[in-house]
């Protein structure tokens, strides 16, 4: 199950970019390089 605080969904953006965008909930992300 993912995480719906900022900082999970941080961490479930990080690990698989693709599933944000799959499942259009998550907002856009950028993290710090």
């Amino acid at each position: 199950m993912i995480d719906a605080t900022p900082v999970g969904l941080a961490l479930a953006h990080a690990e698989m970019p693709g599933l944000r965008d799959e499942l259009g909930l998550a907002p856009r992300v950028i993290l710090p390089s």
